[in-house]
């Protein structure tokens, strides 16, 4: 959140990760009005954004406020090494007819300079609707029929396999009725823009709708029942698990020719078994095994797994409250602190971090996560104790504020300071786990650099239970908490100054696990953990920490 004075017309800035690889950067801004004057005061407000934009490219952002500074800069560091996409956004508080909002969109189409960023408006109806899918999501729709192209013939296989040519009009009506009712909840994600793909399926829908057939994938349906009527396939408790994002584009688009019917390819599929289990299981299997036209990630692959939704319930369970995000655009839920939500991928950062000891996979390995068998099972199939992840969600956001803290304090002493602190919070978070194993005499220094198991030992998988002590009651908790941050980033900021000419950058000095066990575990066991009057001072900090295995659900 960076509105204020000198926001440069931006009041959010996000990153979404479209998969390991490439992510989409949104610049947002909000309009509390009643009504549009003209259209050109939106394409103003986009220009607005775009100017901001190319100023932060091309480093002139003295004009900006510290904040948006911060952030924006941030993120763009974070996309730098990926396949990037540029969004601007609108969400404005005003109603408006498809032909109001065809007539903008064609407008801002004429502007030549934003052709090449995405550009989204939600009007009031499509901020209502995002709403009540939040607050009455359903799994399935519970009823609905499809027109099919009756003479094209069809192909079955058995009782449960149909393979038929569907009509564009019939999955637009589809779209319209249950876009936010089930339609796409059994996919392995609901629609994310990606200017590159969307734009060659809209020139097909513009173009080439005789050819669609051929240009595209088609669509898969599963469903718990289905039944052929005259020139409709009729549904029961259906969803699209394959084609989300044609579906989409087919409801939405707007054009001359968009009432034009065309047909497409669809697979209809029911499970042969009614067992609630074997049907999620075959819906995956058909969904992971399944073409797509945009391609599907490690990590989408997994959002339907037992131990997914399993660990997205626990954690909802009992106070407090964790959402945990386990497919891309699912939607967060409101009235949330900002600690209390998390993408499943981001957790597993930092259970690869705290827990394993792993921050350099964990910072530069992300895909790992997903993609890498051992490392998947290591984070989520090992016992997960809620009082733990809460903890370590705190902790993260408390290491999250004090460096926002002392950034927008002006308080690092130097700009190597700094750098480690904006890179280095999977190292921190590591580190802090360090301290936690020796205090509760989970690992020991004798065979750092000899013992070739001390590996081992040290990523072994026992920081369980509560991290902080829930009975520590004096008030100097963040002195004792932010000291400890102070002395950490400290001390690897003069490390890597003793480095520097071997490694370049610091975010490079982060990458690797490697680094992080015998270089700057090394440092600190020499510079901390063998000296008297630095240990009294971290044993100082660490009394904030819970010297023992806890799980009492107890707030902080």
């Amino acid at each position: 959140f960076v509105d204020g004075k000198n926001d440069g017309g931006i009041d959010l800035v996000v990153v979404n990760d479209l998969d390991s690889y490439s992510s989409t950067l949104s610049l947002i801004q909000s309009k509390f009005v009643s009504s549009i004057s003209n259209k050109q005061d939106i394409v103003d407000i986009f220009t607005k954004i775009l100017h901001t934009y190319e100023d932060f490219i091309n480093n002139k952002t003295t004009k900006y406020n510290p904040r948006l500074k911060r952030i924006l800069k941030d993120k763009l560091d974070y996309i730098e090494d990926m396949d990037n996409l540029i969004e601007f956004v609108l969400f404005i508080s005003v109603e408006a007819d498809s032909d109001r909002k065809e007539e903008i969109k064609e407008f801002i189409e004429c502007v030549s300079s934003l052709n090449e960023y995405l550009i989204t408006i939600y009007y009031l109806d499509d901020i209502l609707a995002q709403i009540n899918s939040v607050n009455d999501p359903k799994r399935f729709v519970d009823e609905g029929k499809i027109k099919i192209g009756k003479h094209d013939g069809s192909l079955k296989f058995g009782e449960h396999g149909l393979l038929v040519n569907v009509s564009s009009n019939s999955l637009r009506d589809l779209y319209d009725r249950y876009k936010n009712k089930g339609l796409f909840e059994q996919n392995f994600r609901y629609f994310i823009r990606n200017k590159k793909i969307d734009d060659k399926i809209k020139s097909s829908l513009q173009r080439k709708r005789e050819d669609f057939w051929f240009l595209n994938n088609g669509i898969i349906i599963s469903c718990k029942d289905f039944k052929p009527d005259g020139d409709n396939i009729r549904l029961w408790d259906f969803s699209i698990v394959n084609g989300c994002q044609t579906t989409t584009l087919i409801g939405e688009y707007k054009g001359k020719n968009e009432n034009e019917d065309f047909y497409l390819p669809c697979k209809i599929v029911k499970s042969k078994s009614d067992n609630e289990t074997d049907f999620s299981h075959f819906m995956s299997e058909i969904a992971e095994a399944s073409n797509s036209q945009k391609p599907i990630s490690d990590r989408d692959l997994k959002s339907n797994r037992p131990e997914q939704r399993k660990l997205q319930k626990q954690l909802k369970e009992n106070e407090p409250f964790i959402y945990l995000e386990i497919k891309r655009g699912e939607n967060n839920r409101k009235g949330l602190e900002s600690w209390q939500k998390i993408k499943n991928d981001e957790l597993g950062q930092y259970i690869l971090s705290f827990n394993l000891q792993q921050p350099g996979t964990a910072r530069s390995g992300k895909r790992k996560i997903f993609s890498a068998d051992k490392t998947y099972k290591s984070v989520f199939l090992r016992h997960q104790c809620k009082d733990n992840i809460v903890d370590l969600l705190k902790l993260k956001e408390l290491y999250n504020n004090y460096v926002d803290k002392q950034l927008r304090d002006d308080k690092f002493v130097d700009l190597e300071q700094e750098s480690v602190a904006r890179n280095g919070k999977f190292i921190v978070i590591s580190l802090i786990g360090l301290f936690l194993k020796q205090l509760r005499g989970l690992i020991s220094f004798k065979g750092f650099a000899r013992d070739e198991n001390w590996s081992i030992q040290l990523e072994k998988d026992n920081l369980d239970g509560r991290i902080f002590d829930c009975n520590y009651t004096n008030d100097d908790f963040y002195i004792k908490l932010n000291g400890l941050f102070q002395l950490i980033i400290m001390e690897l900021s003069n490390l890597y100054k003793m480095r520097e000419k071997e490694e370049k950058t610091v975010s490079n000095f982060f990458k690797a696990d490697g680094k992080y066990q015998k270089i700057i575990i090394k440092h600190f066991i020499d510079s901390v953990f063998n000296n008297e009057y630095r240990m009294n001072e971290v044993n100082n900090y660490l009394e904030i920490f819970e010297e023992k295995i806890t799980t009492a659900n107890t707030p902080l």
